[in-house]
């Protein structure tokens, strides 16, 4: 035991000395001194390729960031036709004054930059003419007819509040009736709404479309005219209306009246028809009702690709006479014009270049 003891003393007095001298070697296996810890290893970091796709991935630019990088090199696109037109045209014609040169390629370029921003264009004014763009566009409320299907026996005061608020308003023109995809209107919500329509409110046109978001126009018909075709298609619906309100108060307002003939209605129409509202309706298809107020209907609708109007689209919403036109694309209802609103912006407008 001393021996040994000893020579562990030997040994560690030795490594002392070398690692004075900076010569310290590993110690040996037979060495009963312990060696130092092994390092411990680092965490390996995921190779270079993995995290370049994982990068590019939280990078990718979403579709608005990708709509704004067009747009700006579309900008770019416009500064650069504007530069290249410049020194050519003072090349080509070295004499012109430089405000002629400015204003040709201005000109050049205007193409390029009017199609960025035509779908936000209200008004195109220049010294030499103006465009009016959506003076004459009318609103059209999605919601009045949808609500007006749902309402039954059971609805909530809110919703038939809001529909008696809505036929209340004197500046709702232009109701938008969906027929969506699948048949889902009845025959007798739509005789009511035009019904509704036609005695208490301001509307002046139902406009039909299909195909829910898609909006394929079919046609549009004064609440009055559609009223009357359905009637006589359908004469029981207009003796339920008819005994609705002969038992309305005189002295009630028209919001309240209004109220009264929604709740009524499935009773009143299965008193005068013998059948629920369930059995006794029609569903109606872009087809049937084509069928049913043909006569009310106007179906025409211009092709408008949604860029500034000219001379030519006007005359034509002008020249059809008729109070309201529908502009569609691809069959698509992308506005609704009133006529009387566009021929009075149309002669404002003369006579504002005239007088100038």
């Amino acid at each position: 035991m001393l021996v040994l003891e000893k020579d562990a003393e030997a040994e560690a007095a030795r490594r002392v000395a070398d690692l004075r001298d900076g010569t310290a070697s590993a110690p040996s296996a037979e060495s009963p001194v312990n060696p130092p810890a092994e390092p411990v290893a680092s965490p390996q970091l995921p190779a270079e390729p993995t995290v370049r796709a994982v990068g590019w991935r939280r990078l990718r630019p979403t579709a608005a960031v990708r709509g704004r990088l067009l747009v700006a090199v579309a900008g770019y696109a416009v500064v650069v036709i504007f530069l290249v037109a410049l020194p050519t045209l003072r090349w080509l014609a070295p004499g012109l004054p430089l405000a002629v040169t400015l204003t040709v390629a201005a000109v050049a370029a205007a193409p390029l930059a009017i199609a960025l921003v035509h779908d936000r264009l209200t008004g195109l004014k220049t010294p030499w003419f103006e465009i009016s763009l959506t003076v004459a566009a009318v609103e059209v409320e999605p919601n009045l007819a949808v609500a007006v299907q749902r309402v039954d026996s059971s609805a909530t005061p809110q919703l038939v509040d809001y529909i008696a608020r809505a036929i209340g308003d004197e500046h709702l023109h232009v109701v938008e009736v969906n027929l969506r995809h699948e048949p889902y209107w009845w025959s007798t919500r739509l005789y009511l709404l035009a019904a509704l329509a036609a005695d208490y409110t301001s509307i002046r046109r139902l406009v039909v479309v299909s195909g829910g978001a898609e909006r394929r126009y079919v046609g549009m018909a004064s609440p009055a005219g559609a009223r009357r075709q359905l009637a006589a298609r359908f004469p029981t619906y207009e003796r339920t209306y008819a005994r609705q309100r002969a038992d309305l108060q005189p002295d009630q307002r028209s919001r309240d009246q209004v109220s009264q003939l929604l709740y009524t209605w499935p009773a009143a129409l299965q008193n005068m028809a013998g059948q629920d509202e369930g059995t006794v309706r029609k569903l109606v298809t872009a087809e049937s009702l084509c069928d049913w107020i043909d006569l009310e209907l106007d179906p025409v609708g211009i092709e408008w690709d949604g860029g500034p109007d000219d001379a030519a689209l006007r005359f034509r919403i002008i020249e059809r006479g008729n109070p309201y036109t529908a502009l569609v694309h691809q069959g698509r209802l992308e506005r609704v014009v009133s006529r009387s609103e566009l021929a009075a912006a149309v002669a404002t407008s003369a006579l504002r270049r005239s007088t100038s």
